[in-house]
């Protein structure tokens, strides 16, 4: 009996030495949303809208066009830079000039960006998609080459990449590769309006319209539903999908209908399906947001 309470003490010794030794995992915290406002600043907030902070990362860009989240890192576009820029999801350590392309004819410069399996993805004013490996390495300015029109927004899936054409700019369409580069299809999806930003999540892809809408379609194209989500004011802009809802930006004008009373300095979210759709007030004149970025559960600071 002596010899099996020894041996259970010693056991207890040396999960307890096992417990000290191994430091544990940090829990996650509770999600946020990002976004780029129209001051340069970026801006944060929990996912209910609740913890406001909109100098979250005070002066990231002159123009910020985009944001995007991946791993441990914010990720935007400053077009007046042009640069890609990342931080933190803490906020610390911003590098306004992560890449940067000081060479590159002013058409191969980023204005939206996506990021998946290791991967930067942008969309630049000329006809193609450029890639960069997530460390910012190796740079390919000519990655996919889109024929008939430039990129306007991009949007990483599982296995795909997608993009709009421009806004506003015909033929209304998105594409779609895979993300490395193969099996490109100019026109993946043909659409009522002109789709502006992108997003997807789970067995959907999303896009915003000037028709204050946002549209959803299965990932094989089929089942558009052209006004999945509607807004009585003001146009959505840009769009993330996170966290079990959908976020989106108010713009400053209705295209379709510029004296349009709107929602400027707001940020719309809603379920899944479209509905319980509610606002959230982000900040006005020049705290308005222009794009959003969901990172649901971040990791807490110190655990990376």
């Amino acid at each position: 009996m002596r010899s099996l309470r020894c041996g259970f003490a010693a056991s207890l010794m040396l999960i307890a030495a096992l417990a000290i030794a191994t430091p544990a995992l940090a829990a996650p915290a509770d999600g946020h949303i990002y976004w780029t406002t129209r001051s340069g600043d970026i801006a944060r907030a929990n996912l209910d809208g609740t913890g406001v902070n909109r100098q979250f990362i005070a002066g990231a860009a002159v123009f910020p066009s985009a944001i995007t989240a991946s791993g441990h890192h914010l990720y935007w576009v400053d077009t007046n830079r042009d640069t890609i820029g990342r931080a933190n999801l803490d906020g610390t350590g911003v590098d306004r000039t992560f890449l940067s392309f000081p060479s590159a004819p002013s058409v191969f410069r980023p204005h939206d960006i996506a990021i998946r399996a290791g991967h930067i993805y942008w969309a630049n004013w000329s006809a193609f998609i450029g890639r960069a490996r997530i460390d910012g390495t190796h740079a390919q300015l000519k990655f996919i080459q889109i024929k008939g029109f430039a990129p306007g927004y991009l949007a990483a899936g599982v296995h795909h990449l997608y993009w709009t054409g421009i806004a506003f700019e015909e033929p209304n369409v998105i594409g779609r590769a895979k993300l490395d580069g193969s099996g490109v299809k100019n026109i993946f999806i043909s659409s009522e309006t002109s789709p502006f930003h992108v997003a997807v999540a789970g067995s959907h892809l999303y896009w915003t319209t000037p028709t204050n809408a946002i549209v959803r379609a299965n990932l094989d194209g089929s089942g558009v539903r052209p006004r999945f989500i509607t807004s009585a004011k003001g146009q959505p802009g840009g769009l993330a999908v996170g966290g079990g809802r959908i976020y989106w930006t108010a713009l400053a004008h209705s295209s379709t209908n510029p004296d349009d009373d709107t929602l400027l300095g707001r940020i719309g979210d809603a379920n899944l399906d479209g509905k319980g759709v509610r606002w959230i007030t982000a900040g006005a004149d020049e705290a308005s947001p222009t794009d959003i970025a969901v990172v649901p559960g971040a990791p807490r600071r110190g655990h990376r």
